[in-house]
């Protein structure tokens, strides 16, 4: 006889034996388990979703077609790019989301105006304003020499106004550019105007006497 599992002859001890051995007949009860699951799931699945074996569904359009393989989802190309870029962005967003969900709020002090504040990143400043504040101090310091107090000592001195013409916003720093000394807070005009004469004081005084005809 030959063996229904691996088709081997072998000697049957009555006409009843099917299988060379006890493993043949394990492996053939397996699969015949399996078929059967399979015939089961199937059944189950066009019961659910009306789709015979190899029929899939579109998960773009959702057109019923013949698969090629298993595991194929879409029925075209500009299906399957269509899907590709929404499973994309379904990435990312739920990416975004565990991102979101999962991030921590540090306890920070501003570098500037020494405010406890909270933020998702390590920054020095709490707000804008206090970061171009210290960005312009520190100019300050690194190329006059000014600390936070001198200068808010010639603010207070000058009365936040230019201290020439008394009229306009202070928004320069005047220094002797020989040694480099600062002298007091002025507005563009004038600032440029002391430029322009070179800071001679011989000049400007003919220039007055000039002016006064």
């Amino acid at each position: 006889m030959n063996c229904e599992n691996c088709g081997n002859s072998f000697e049957a001890s009555n006409r009843v034996k099917r299988f060379c051995s006890e493993k043949c007949r394990k492996t053939a009860e397996r699969k015949r388990y399996r078929r059967k699951k399979l015939q089961w799931t199937q059944q189950k699945r066009y019961e659910e979703t009306g789709l015979r074996p190899f029929e899939r569904q579109c998960k773009t359009c959702g057109t019923k077609f013949t698969a090629k393989y298993n595991g194929e989802g879409y029925c075209s190309e500009p299906c399957r790019e269509v899907g590709y870029e929404k499973t994309k962005l379904a990435g990312q967003e739920a990416a975004r989301e565990r991102y979101y969900a999962n991030k921590q709020l540090h306890e920070l002090s501003c570098a500037w105006c020494e405010t406890s504040f909270e933020s998702e990143s390590k920054v020095k400043y709490c707000s804008d304003q206090c970061r171009k504040e210290a960005t312009t101090h520190n100019a300050r310091l690194r190329t006059y020499g000014l600390s936070k107090g001198q200068y808010e000592a010639l603010l207070e001195r000058s009365g936040g106004l230019c201290e020439i013409c008394q009229e306009k916003e202070a928004q320069h720093i005047d220094h002797c550019h020989d040694t480099g000394a600062v002298r007091g807070l002025l507005c563009q005009q004038c600032n440029h105007g002391l430029g322009n004469f070179s800071d001679n004081i011989n000049t400007l005084e003919r220039a007055i006497t000039y002016l006064k005809g």
